[in-house]
């Protein structure tokens, strides 16, 4: 299972949703988040933003996992910081 699947299948159960549930408001099948899940399909960019609103989530937390999302952005404000000025 790759990364953005297996957080697809943490939020999903976060949010108590079977995967029929999660396919039927994002208008897809079943099998298509069973795809996502797995690791056989990736959901393109335009998807990941639909599915983070139906989980109530983040795009980062379906890329990095939930709850992560705080060190990616501790992470970016010390790379911004760490920068030497012009």
């Amino acid at each position: 299972m790759n990364a953005v699947g297996k957080n697809l299948k943490q939020l999903r159960q976060r949010e108590k949703l079977t995967q029929d549930a999660l396919a039927e408001r994002l208008h897809v099948t079943r099998q298509a988040v069973s795809s996502w899940e797995t690791g056989k399909t990736q959901p393109d960019i335009e998807t990941l933003t639909t599915l983070a609103e139906a989980l109530n989530a983040d795009v980062r937390e379906l890329i990095y996992g939930p709850g992560r999302d705080e060190r990616y952005a501790r992470f970016q404000r010390r790379y911004i910081c760490a920068r030497p000025s012009v």
